[in-house]
């Protein structure tokens, strides 16, 4: 069953808070939250539609990485925690993708 983007972080979120990292002063939030037990498979059947993964960033099943440019989103599963980011405009979101690359891009 696919939710919406809302619906996905009202159901998985503890909390949310700003988020930053050197070089980067804009608004991107992260929702912070668990899986309830669910696998990566379950968790990607209920993303939005429009999220892709991303599987060079990914390690395996235990941890996957989705991108929607159109909801300027990822979502982040890593053995049963789940991290949700959204960002408030397309210049953060690009700077968002682009720390992300340099994190999970290295493999």
């Amino acid at each position: 069953m696919r939710l919406t983007l809302a619906e996905f972080i009202a159901a998985f979120s503890r909390g949310a808070g700003a988020i930053g990292w050197p070089g980067y002063d804009g608004t991107v939030r992260l929702h912070a939250g668990s899986s309830g037990g669910m696998d990566s498979y379950d968790v990607e059947r209920r993303l939005p539609a429009g999220f892709c993964e991303r599987p060079h960033w990914a390690d395996g099943r235990y941890r996957v990485v989705w991108v929607s440019e159109a909801e300027r989103a990822t979502v982040t599963y890593c053995e049963g925690d789940l991290d949700m980011v959204t960002c408030a405009d397309v210049a953060g979101f690009a700077a968002w993708l682009a720390h992300q690359e340099q994190v999970y891009g290295r493999g």
